[in-house]
């Protein structure tokens, strides 16, 4: 998966929408840069979201 920062869309849709792939997939042998370029500092609100992906992703042990 790829997106913009627009992490935040839709109440978080596609957060929601990663964590219940990942729950029903097997792992797989990837990796996925993200980042979120000059959208603002740690305490943006696109980092925000962008932290949350990740950690949604470190659940299931995929490297981000």
């Amino acid at each position: 998966m790829a997106v913009s920062p627009s992490l935040w869309w839709d109440k978080e849709y596609v957060l929601k929408m990663t964590d219940e792939k990942l729950k029903t997939g097997s792992a797989l042998n990837k990796r996925l840069f993200i980042s979120d370029g000059n959208e603002g500092g740690p305490n943006s609100f696109f980092h925000k979201h962008l932290l949350k992906l990740e950690a949604t992703l470190a659940k299931k042990s995929y490297n981000a």
